[in-house]
């Protein structure tokens, strides 16, 4: 387990990842590409806005990434859903 920031990762570093309030999807998909290597995973923990975040990635960042499934779960003492998604670095 490493707690960094993700330009301190060497090129092709990464081969799982999990990140929590860190940026909207296409955001944080479009800063890690260099540090996931081919064939990666990396799993986003978001909040209730993620429909919105999924149905906005730009395309061309779907060239590098393949956004493939989402899970929702719910928090002890949070009203709203979570949703945990999962892409795929191709």
């Amino acid at each position: 387990v490493k707690c960094s920031r993700i330009e301190e990762f060497e090129e092709d570093g990464i081969g799982f990842a999990i990140s929590r309030a860190f940026a909207p999807l296409g955001r944080a998909m479009l800063l890690s590409r260099r540090a996931v290597k081919k064939g990666g995973l990396y799993f986003h923990m978001k909040g209730d806005e993620w429909a919105s975040e999924f149905a906005s990635i730009p395309s061309q960042v779907c060239s590098a990434w393949s956004p493939e499934a989402f899970a929702e779960y719910a928090v002890s003492g949070r009203a709203t859903k979570m949703a945990l998604v999962l892409t795929r670095r191709v």
